[in-house]
């Protein structure tokens, strides 16, 4: 299966988008330590219509118009990967949830740490709402393409209160 991918300017900067035929299955931040370059099997495409879809979204929640995007995405990890971003996925916007809250949704309460390396290694940044995840202290603790962002991010959703 094809993955297509556009790179788009954004309020916080570039934000590379990638689907395949049916489904968003990466969306990164510039500055995202996990995307060093795009991948060889990539094809760059500007006029993919789920790729410009997806950009009408996110473009949406930058300008206040969208709290919940709609478009299907797809991710491959681990079990445990998977059942903490699907927690993440379900945070509601303007909420926040720490790493210990979550480590106890999935029913691994000493695994806060686990839990913020999973959170980090989230492909699609966004629409699982990694930048909705503090410390149990209350600090933003870290975000994959900077604290300056996630910042940002949480003060655009209403729920910076740090």
């Amino acid at each position: 299966m094809n993955i297509e991918y556009n790179v788009f300017d954004f309020p916080i900067g570039k934000i590379t988008i990638a689907v395949n035929d049916f489904t968003v299955v990466a969306l990164h931040i510039e500055g995202d330590r996990y995307l060093k370059s795009i991948p060889k099997n990539w094809i760059l495409n500007s006029n993919n219509e789920l790729l410009n879809q997806t950009y009408r979204e996110i473009n949406e929640y930058f300008f206040g118009d969208r709290k919940v995007f709609d478009m299907p995405i797809y991710t491959e990890g681990t079990d445990f990967q998977e059942s903490v971003w699907d927690v993440v996925k379900r945070i509601p916007f303007g909420s926040t949830l720490s790493y210990s809250d979550i480590a106890y949704k999935i029913n691994k309460p000493k695994a806060a740490r686990a839990v913020g390396m999973a959170i980090g290694r989230n492909p699609i940044c966004l629409f699982i709402p990694c930048h909705r995840v503090v410390t149990s202290s209350g600090r933003l603790g870290g975000y994959v393409a900077g604290i300056k962002i996630k910042e940002y991010l949480l003060k655009l959703e209403g729920s910076y209160k740090y």
